[in-house]
């Protein structure tokens, strides 16, 4: 094998080593990419009933994934799915299940978010006003 041979079976051998470790970075980026954190929270009359988090893959509707947390009572309205019961706690007349998203006050119904990033999803049993 001539010096020429040599230099050029080095840069073949570096060439598959550099597109190796390309592709496999390139699959852990795409993996992290793909998922979200699903945090759920839930209280009612200053106790914690649910405290849980879940890796979820992007774009998964927040209300699938808290049914797949937690055990949820709905009632359907015009508007989607209305949230009246979680863990075993009903809303009765004089409350209902307040939704926070990201430690905002929701602005519409937990069916119409989906997780596209690290969501912490938080219900609170809160006296009617």
């Amino acid at each position: 094998m001539n010096d020429l041979d040599k230099k050029f079976f080095a840069f073949v051998i570096l060439l598959v080593l550099l597109f190796g470790c390309t592709q496999q970075l390139e699959n852990e980026a795409e993996n992290t990419v793909q998922s979200a954190k699903f945090s759920l929270k839930v209280s009612a009359n200053g106790e914690t009933l649910v405290d849980k988090a879940l890796v979820l893959q992007k774009g998964t509707n927040a209300l699938k994934a808290m049914k797949s947390a937690v055990k949820v009572q709905t009632q359907e309205t015009s508007f989607g799915e209305f949230v009246t019961g979680i863990a075993g706690v009903q809303a009765d007349s004089k409350h209902y299940w307040a939704l926070y998203v990201n430690g905002k006050y929701a602005e519409k119904g937990i069916g119409q978010y989906t997780l596209e990033e690290d969501t912490l999803i938080e219900w609170q049993l809160e006296e009617i006003k």
